[in-house]
């Protein structure tokens, strides 16, 4: 007996499906890709088995039925370039099944299910529809691809059924960042049906409001995406034309993060490191030589551990498996902080990788390292020495949240990774 994801009671678990399973009929794409399994997409449903027979069979499959109603009617049809659709909604139902669709993706991808599930009983009906809670519509038209030119645009009606136009035929349900606005303690996530993209943005239920934050997202969201419309929590008709997106541009950045995947490019590490399991995962070393110490520069490492972020793939490859080892330092007995030199590359390479607590291995010596350089000064107080660790882990959670905005990682993993890295420096990890 588990306890059901949603109304928390005691039960037997049956399977529920992350994309509705009704979708298995329609001509959409049959494939499923998960982060978490980024090498290669998975055949068959992607199934959570939390949910409680009541739940699942009554009330979920009930919105779902509202959501095959709303494809047959408006998201089996791609929206060419310039069409504009007229969509009558429920906005209750419509909102409370993409909250569900997405809790469902996030407990698969084990990424915001903190916040979400704040909001089960909004989606179970039993809570009113909070204004912590924001959606809009936007349109996202085929692409028309020319390869003699390699152009691609909007494709339009006239073009339909053409060999280079590819029609976005996908439910898709993820995460979803402003490259141009961090909003860290927003949950902002994406349910996308063929040319139909609805964006979420969800705050904690305990969160401050009203929240500027929150409006200032908003706002910027209407700046980057003028052509979207919100989805308001009413029984209501919404017209709305297509924008500037194509299928081929919407898709591309998610491409790009996966390029062992998507792509010819290869990295047997990543590979390796991706297919192991935590007990076999292979450690990086980070090979620091002393000519470098000697002439003060990090450019070659720094250049290494920024390109292990570089992607959402390669941040999970090394995500705490970097280990670091320092040459020519074996003849004497002081430890390497105590000499100026490496002191000061450490503090600089730091400062230019903030982000080292994702990648650095647990028993691997890089964490410590740099927070020993960045530490360590002869005879100073314990007033600046405890000036320097808050400083040190204030640029390390910082360095984190940037990689947690521009990769779109989870509050989950940076929770996980934070963790880790106090017990590393600390001995024992903070209560949660």
């Amino acid at each position: 007996m588990l306890k059901c994801a949603f109304c928390d009671k005691s039960s037997q678990p049956t399977r529920e499906h992350v994309i509705p399973d009704w979708y298995n009929d329609t001509p959409g794409d049959a494939e499923t890709f998960s982060a978490r399994a980024p090498l290669t997409h998975l055949q068959g449903d992607l199934i959570v088995r939390d949910v409680c027979a009541t739940c699942n069979n009554v009330v979920l499959s009930g919105l779902d039925g509202y959501g095959k109603e709303l494809y047959e009617r408006y998201f089996a049809r791609p929206v060419y370039a310039g069409e504009t659709v007229t969509f009558d909604y429920d906005g209750i139902r419509l909102l409370r099944w993409l909250l569900k669709l997405s809790y469902n993706s996030a407990r698969a991808q084990n990424a915001d299910t903190l916040v979400l599930q704040e909001y089960r009983k909004v989606m179970l009906g039993e809570s009113p529809m909070p204004d912590r809670i924001r959606c809009w519509l936007r349109l996202v038209t085929p692409t028309y691809f020319d390869p003699s030119t390699k152009d691609m645009h909007q494709a339009r009606r006239d073009e339909h059924g053409h060999p280079n136009v590819d029609e976005p035929l996908w439910f898709r349900i993820g995460q979803m960042r402003l490259t141009t606005h961090p909003a860290l303690m927003l949950v902002q996530r994406v349910v996308i049906l063929n040319s139909f993209c609805f964006t979420l943005l969800i705050a904690r239920a305990d969160a401050e409001w009203p929240c500027p934050e929150f409006d200032e997202w908003s706002n910027m969201f209407a700046s980057v995406y003028p052509d979207a419309k919100p989805v308001l929590p009413l029984v209501g008709t919404l017209t709305i034309s297509t924008g500037e997106d194509h299928s081929t541009a919407s898709i591309l950045s998610a491409y790009t993060q996966y390029p062992t995947r998507f792509s010819d490019e290869k990295n047997l590490f990543v590979e390796q490191a991706l297919k192991a399991g935590k007990d076999t995962a292979p450690v990086a070393m980070l090979r620091v030589p002393h000519e470098l110490i000697e002439a003060g520069d990090i450019a070659p490492v720094a250049e290494a551990l920024h390109d292990m972020v570089s992607r959402r793939e390669k941040a999970a490859a090394f995500r705490q498996r970097v280990a670091v080892m320092v040459d020519g330092f074996d003849h004497d007995l002081r430890s390497i902080w105590q000499f100026p030199k490496a002191r000061q590359f450490f503090r600089r390479l730091f400062v230019e990788c903030p982000f080292v607590m994702l990648l650095a291995h647990p028993e691997g010596g890089l964490l410590k390292l740099l927070a020993a350089c960045w530490l360590y000064e002869d005879e100073q107080s314990e007033d600046t020495e405890q000036d320097r660790i808050t400083e040190f882990l204030g640029r390390s959670f910082q360095g984190l949240n940037g990689l947690n905005h521009s990769l779109a990682l989870s509050e989950e993993q940076n929770r996980e990774i934070c963790l880790s890295a106090a017990t590393v420096l600390f001995g024992e990890s903070p209560p949660i």
